[in-house]
């Protein structure tokens, strides 16, 4: 599995990472 199939998962997984983070990022300066 670690060949091509596994760039979009890693893609995918990166881009969620960054969302969340970016979620809770700007919740929290709404909050404050």
């Amino acid at each position: 599995l670690f060949g091509p199939f596994m760039l979009p998962f890693e893609l995918s997984s990166i881009l969620l990472l960054s969302a969340m983070v970016g979620a809770v990022l700007l919740t929290k300066k709404e909050k404050v």
